[in-house]
């Protein structure tokens, strides 16, 4: 995934962009053409690395980007919501 480690300080930060985006190619690769991006009714922040990460590998792929929009961010709704 990718890490960053800052000196002097008891500190990690996790890169989830390219967790992300490893994820959606591995997707894609693997013959995958409809691969959604679930977000809250709230939206998702512009500064969010996974859906930058998301929206830039369905880029690169010229796939359409896919919105799932969920009420909650737990699991159960988001699996009714896949169901429909």
């Amino acid at each position: 995934m990718g890490c960053y480690v800052h000196k002097g300080i008891d500190y990690a930060e996790v890169d989830f962009y390219v967790g992300a985006k490893a994820a959606v190619a591995h997707l894609i690769e693997g013959g995958g053409q409809r691969i959604a991006f679930f977000v809250s009714e709230h939206g998702t922040l512009p500064e969010d690395a996974r859906h930058r990460a998301y929206k830039d590998a369905m880029d690169d792929a010229k796939l359409p980007l896919e919105y799932i929009v969920v009420k909650h961010s737990e699991r159960a709704p988001a699996r009714a919501v896949i169901r429909e």
